[in-house]
């Protein structure tokens, strides 16, 4: 039985036990401890993939930190989602005048071969989210009006060649998009791309 299909048929209910133990816990109080703060780098990027997954109207599997690119469009198009703030975790009341997008290329990794020995880029459309807010008070993840987004296809990061990419550049190369200018642009370069597939 895969990963995949196992952690689909978790609902959140299921208690750990054996060996004549149960704990008085479920799976979903281990999911609100570790996943609770989504102002932590980890947490907000895994949430910033659900978040763009649900703005296309993507129903993915559930997730494989193991993948190559984050999400698949029913055309088949690779998406990797890169996500970033203003304010971070390790010290909320400063906000921080430069965030970067980090991590744009990377080795697939497959069970049979493990990892493919060179970094490549392995998606066809790079999805940045930057959450905006500078004021811990207000700061929101759920707030859609707190968040901005900035596409750019796989031959614009590979002309680029980098490993990461800062805001002001990111703001050099194409427009800081609202969630729903998002959900307009990214259907349409992913129908652009897909035609290229």
């Amino acid at each position: 039985m895969s990963m995949t299909t196992v952690a689909s048929e978790l609902t959140g209910e299921e208690q750990p036990s054996g060996n004549g133990v149960q704990l008085d816990a479920t799976l979903l109080d281990f999911w609100r401890w570790r996943f609770r703060n989504l102002l932590f780098n980890d947490v907000r990027g895994v949430y910033g993939e659900r978040l763009v997954a649900q703005l296309l109207e993507i129903a993915p599997p559930p997730r494989d930190s193991w993948a190559a690119y984050d999400l698949m469009t029913p055309e088949g198009v690779r998406v990797e989602v890169k996500t970033t703030a203003f304010l971070q975790a390790w010290n909320p009341t400063a906000s921080t005048k430069k965030p970067v997008f980090s991590g744009l290329k990377g080795q697939a990794w497959t069970l049979e071969t493990g990892y493919s020995g060179i970094a490549t880029y392995n998606a066809d459309l790079y999805v940045f989210c930057l959450q905006i807010e500078q004021d811990i008070t207000r700061w929101n993840a759920l707030d859609l009006a707190q968040w901005r987004f900035f596409l750019l296809p796989k031959a614009t990061v590979e002309q680029r060649n980098c490993q990461s990419i800062s805001l002001s550049a990111l703001r050099k190369c194409t427009r800081e998009l609202t969630a729903c200018e998002f959900m307009q642009e990214a259907r349409a370069m992913i129908t652009l791309i897909s035609e290229r597939l």
